[in-house]
């Protein structure tokens, strides 16, 4: 087992390596931009130092070589240009490889690292005594790694109060604009005061009505910040004050609500000093009185909170400390909340009971234990329903993190693509911090990566082609996720000439899916794309073209619970629609009873519950047919499925779902209701049951099977053919 001292390098490199790449990428397209310089310098200094401290010499000498180039380029003596680039991710892919081999304990590979090196030094020598005499460019000041002695981040602290006149929208002018401006300017903790605002009906939508105070910090000097307001005539109501400054060796002015109320001219030192002699809060004293006005209160309330807890996090004070902790113990945590869960729903349903008993009981009776205790009882057993209902959420966040991580490694993707393919495509993504469970985003990864494949491969055209059809030269593939309910959508989309479809239907024909008489809708014709072998290429490159993937990618997909789907437009492009629950340890399902067993039929794909009566059965003449709003909808009876004996009820129900454009009823005895499962593994000696994929504890103790919807479809598909 690996020194632990050496398996937190590890971690941290592989995290600097992807802040890296991410930083390279960035990079390219913005290189005059200091701040990323400066992030891409910082990551190859901590590497280096790093490394080297615990002898990794290799990794230590190549990211040296990188560190020395990209000094030159914060001091101004070089320009980042493509080639810098492509060395410096080729170099970034022999330090992952490396920092994997170190991780699985098998030797290093440094065998390309002299090209690189070489190649790096290269760029340096081309230069010669430019690089010696050139004084064109500014050096770049990063705050962590100084360029000189004499360098100072200088950052200060400003307090804004913004109060524009209500004429404001009516001048042409958006205070948003300016907000954002300041934005530019340096970090932005913005409060809205919306007090002012009047009742709906008097309200002018040609008026402003809010008022906002405004703490920045920044390494810029207040001429900058009035800039922004330079437009405003006097009465928009804005100052600025600088309350920290850290060249100044002055601490930071925490003063005290009156004091700040005082020094801004909003309340008068004789009115304070009388207020004060009030035992009542200072702010409630003032807002009777009518001293001032609540939206004044709130402009000033938080300053002095803010500016230390600002000024704390700039400073270095960690105010938010966190910790790294194993996977495997975050999912024996869960695993143990999943347990009391089930106990906890045991010992409700118990208390329950009593409910019962006590409406029936005087208040004299006792009957074990008096009806008090038993009102008492049961409103401990409510609260601790709260509290394990809290712990669990609790538990589960802990397991999420935000998929814009992952979104950010397919950016290489599409750029390596990109010369490959001769073509120019422009990255895209939305709702990065939407949050998932880490478990399921580690096995999204290669079916993202198949899809964007396949968008550069057959949905982007040329550049020449896309000219001639009178697109823009760059493509644009864009990812985008968003959470619906207990959901994450994920949509993967290109701007290129789209599906086929005559040639989806053809290749559909040619391999007997449908007669060639049929017209099938386009979404029934685009869930073909994932049948086994499917493919309408007529190449075969490195890339795609065998049919082999689109039928795995759903089996990847669908073995994570979620579904997937494609919409097209011709010429304008196609998107990829992932649908996944949020996590694999607890789903929402729908609680059914089949004689005397109850099972659980995951909610995700549940569109609706039908009655199934006699008249139905005899409408159907003996097939296995269900009439559901004007559609002729094909039900498995799980009765059959499970081999459950017995007689059947008179009035049964029908559970529809929907998967893939096509719909498909599950026959059960009744259908209970809602149910939020923890999910147990069934052990190996159940590994080939292919009708279920696991199982929970209910309440009463009993255990109820997770029916595997998704295998059943495919096993009756299979006898049917």
């Amino acid at each position: 087992m690996q020194d632990r001292f050496v398996q937190t390098f590890l971690q941290e490199a592989r995290e600097l390596l992807e802040e890296l790449e991410a930083t390279l990428l960035d990079l390219e397209k913005s290189p005059d931009d200091p701040e990323l310089v400066c992030r891409a310098f910082r990551a190859m200094h901590t590497i280096k130092g790093s490394s080297s401290m615990f002898g990794f010499e290799g990794i230590s000498s190549l990211t040296h070589e990188l560190e020395s180039l990209f000094d030159l380029v914060r001091n101004g003596k070089l320009e980042v240009s493509k080639k810098i680039i492509d060395l410096s991710l080729e170099a970034y892919d022999l330090l992952s490889v490396n920092i994997q081999n170190i991780a699985a304990g098998e030797a290093s590979d440094f065998e390309q690292a002299g090209a690189i090196i070489q190649a790096l030094r290269g760029i340096v020598s081309e230069k010669g005594e430019e690089l010696s005499s050139s004084q064109d460019r500014q050096p770049i000041s990063c705050p962590d790694v100084p360029v000189g002695p004499e360098a100072d981040s200088g950052l200060k602290i400003y307090y804004i109060r913004f109060s524009p006149p209500s004429n404001m929208f009516v001048r042409g002018m958006d205070p948003m604009h300016m907000i954002d401006e300041l934005n530019k300017l340096g970090d932005c903790n913005v409060t809205i005061c919306t007090d002012m605002i009047p009742e709906l009906d008097e309200i002018d939508p040609e008026s402003c009505y809010a008022a906002w105070g405004i703490l920045v910090v920044s390494t810029s000097g207040p001429e900058a910040l009035w800039d922004v307001f330079a437009f405003l005539l006097d009465d928009a109501g804005v100052s600025i004050d600088k309350i920290y400054d850290s060249s100044s060796n002055i601490a930071p002015d925490y003063r005290k609500l009156g004091g700040i109320l005082v020094r801004k001219g909003i309340l008068d030192a004789e009115d304070l000093k009388e207020i004060l002699n009030d035992k009542k809060r200072l702010g409630e004293c003032l807002l009777e009185s009518g001293l001032i006005r609540e939206n004044q209160l709130k402009l000033v309330f938080l300053e002095p909170n803010e500016i230390k807890r600002t000024v704390s996090v700039h400073e270095g004070e960690k105010t938010a400390p966190s910790i790294r902790v194993l996977t495997e113990k975050l999912d024996s945590l869960v695993d143990l909340v999943g347990e009391m869960v089930t106990l906890q729903a045991a010992f409700r349903q118990s208390t329950s009971k009593w409910d019962d008993i006590s409406l029936m009981a005087d208040e004299s009776d006792t009957i074990g234990l008096t009806v008090g205790e038993i009102s008492s009882i049961n409103t401990l057993s409510s609260k601790m329903e709260l509290l394990v209902a809290e712990l669990r959420d609790n538990a589960m966040s802990l397991r999420m993190v935000p998929i814009g991580v992952t979104f950010e490694k397919f950016r290489r993707l599409v750029r390596d693509l990109s010369s490959e393919l001769g073509k120019e495509v422009e990255f895209r993504t939305f709702g990065g911090e939407t949050e998932m469970d880490k478990t399921v985003i580690e096995q999204l990864n290669d079916p993202i990566v198949h899809v964007i494949r396949n968008c550069m491969d057959h949905g982007i055209e040329l550049p020449e082609t896309r000219e001639a059809s009178g697109k823009p030269r760059q493509g644009v593939i864009s990812i985008s996720a968003e959470h619906q309910g207990a959901t994450v959508r994920i949509d993967i989309r290109d701007d290129g000439g789209g599906l086929d479809n005559e040639a989806i239907r053809q290749t559909a024909i040619a391999k007997g899916l449908i007669l060639p008489e049929e017209e099938p809708s386009d979404e029934t014709l685009y869930s073909m794309l994932f049948a086994v072998g499917f493919s309408t290429s007529t190449n075969v490159t490195s890339i795609s073209g065998r049919g082999v993937g689109m039928d795995v990618l759903r089996k990847n997909i669908e073995s994570l619970r979620g579904t997937i789907r494609l919409a097209s437009r011709p010429g304008e492009g196609t998107c990829v629609s992932i649908t996944l629950p949020l996590t694999l340890a607890i789903i929402d399902c729908l609680l059914v009873n089949i004689g005397m067993n109850k099972f659980l039929l995951p909610l995700l794909s549940v569109e609706e519950c039908v009655e199934l009566g006699d008249r139905e059965i005899s409408e159907a003449h003996g097939k296995r047919l269900l009439k559901v709003r004007g559609d002729a909808v094909p039900y498995i009876d799980l009765r059959d499925t499970f081999a459950i004996k017995g007689d059947k009820p008179e009035l049964r129900q029908v559970v529809i779902t929907g998967s893939n454009g096509s719909r498909i009823g599950f026959a059960v005895d009744s259908v209970i209701g809602e149910h939020q499962t923890v999910i147990k593994p069934l052990g190996a000696f159940y590994k080939k049951v292919y009708c279920v994929s696991g199982a929970t504890v209910l309440g009463d103790g009993s255990v109820a099977l997770i029916v595997d919807t998704k295998n059943i479809l495919a096993s009756a598909a299979e006898t049917c053919s």
